[in-house]
Formats: structure tokens, sequence, C-alpha cells
């Protein structure tokens, strides 16, 4: 796959509005050269960046907490968000038993079924506490 193929596949994942591959690349080339980036190393961390994004919104809104609306494609790469971290989330509970009883609700057991891989290896980085549930709902993954 080469990179505009990559960076075509990453702007697909967005979930907010977006134009067309063309105009976005040019900005990414833009960027790229105003922060002396070479794309061919800018373009694979945009889709982990993206997944991490997605991973840290979907846990913000099952806990029901407030999440922005995703930036225009173009503005979250002007602004070189890849580039961000986001907080760790940990669950509220304060013992294993009740992590374990929050993860087993439905929403969440929900939420891991519909996940990628990629989501969920992001997602275990985060919370690595939540393994056993994802080994246990997705074995075919091999966690």
């Amino acid at each position: 796959m080469n990179i505009k193929e990559q960076f075509d596949e990453a702007r697909k994942a967005w979930p907010g509005d977006k134009n067309g591959i063309d105009p976005e690349w040019d900005i990414l080339v833009k960027v790229c050269k105003k922060y002396k980036y070479k794309v061919s190393h800018t373009v694979p961390l945009l889709l982990p960046a993206i997944e991490r994004y997605k991973v840290y919104c979907s846990i913000r809104r099952h806990r029901s907490e407030w999440v922005e609306s995703p930036a225009h494609f173009q503005t979250w790469l002007n602004q070189r968000r890849w580039l961000r971290e986001h907080p760790q989330i940990k669950l509220r509970s304060s013992t294993r038993k009740e992590n374990r009883k929050l993860a087993d609700a439905e929403d969440y057991t929900q939420w891991i079924k519909e996940q990628s891989r990629a989501s969920l290896e992001t997602c275990l980085q985060q919370m690595p506490h939540l393994k056993w549930l994802v080994k246990k709902l997705r074995p075919e993954l091999g966690f």
C-alpha cells in the first residue's frame, strides 16, 4: 500500500467531516513542509492516532461524559492533532470486583464486540485491566 492509499484509509476512518482526498493531501504536505516532517513518516502515524481518538471518545461517551464534536479533518491536520496525547482512562470503580462488574455491563460488551483489532489494541494500551474481558469476548483475536 503506497503512502497516499494509507492516507486515504486514515482519512476515511476519521469520524468528522471531510473534503476530498486531494485538498486534504495538499494540507498534509504543507503541514509537513512547514514543520519539516517527512510525509512518508507522518502518514503511518495518522490511523493509530485516529483510532486512539475514537477509543477515547467512545469510552467518554460510555461514561456519559462530555465529548467535543470531531474537528473537520483539515483542521485536525492543520493543528497536528495526530500528535495529541489523550489522558489515560481508568474505570471509576476502586476494587477489582467492581471493575469487572462495570466492564461486564452490556454496553461495554457490545462496544468490545464491534471494535476492530487495531481499536482494541489501542484500548488495551490505555486500559490494560480490560484485557481479560477482550479475551473472553473476542478469543479469535488471540489477545
